[in-house]
């Protein structure tokens, strides 16, 4: 299963978006550089934003997937 396929499925099942950022973050000139490869959600935020990481309620959903699938695993 990729990312997509989880993403959906964790949708599906919690009602809830898992929402992911590819950024790179940098030093320069004594300044901490944050570039966000996603121009949709720079203009969002332009130079300031709050972000979250992680998301605890996916992380422990995808915990949970895993858990489940290992013990599947042993019971066959």
């Amino acid at each position: 299963m990729n990312k997509t396929e989880l993403h959906l499925q964790y949708k599906a099942e919690t009602g809830l978006d898992h929402i992911e950022w590819e950024f790179e973050i940098f030093r320069s000139r004594r300044q901490w550089i944050l570039e966000i490869s996603d121009e949709t959600k720079m203009e969002l935020f332009g130079n300031q934003g709050l972000f979250e990481v992680p998301d605890l309620d996916y992380i422990e959903w995808l915990e949970n997937k895993i858990i489940d699938f290992i013990k599947q695993l042993k019971t066959e």
